[in-house]
């Protein structure tokens, strides 16, 4: 890990290890995104759920006027 720091440090990381540390960390991102969707916020869960039935519910009422 300290090879790693001084390479960053004195800007001598390589493009290929640079586009592996940014792949990296967008993997990281967006895994972090999926376990809190998935998981952890039950809130998101339930607005997008009823957003679903609200649009649902508001296409059934635009059906039954016409």
């Amino acid at each position: 890990m300290l090879k790693v720091w001084k390479r960053l440090r004195l800007g001598r990381l390589n493009q290929k290890g640079q586009g592996m540390v940014e792949y990296a960390v967008v993997l990281a991102i967006v895994a972090a995104i999926g376990v809190t969707l998935v998981n952890g916020n039950t809130s998101l869960r339930e607005r997008v759920s009823n957003l679903y039935i609200d649009v649902t519910n508001d296409l059934q009422t635009i059906r039954s006027r016409l």
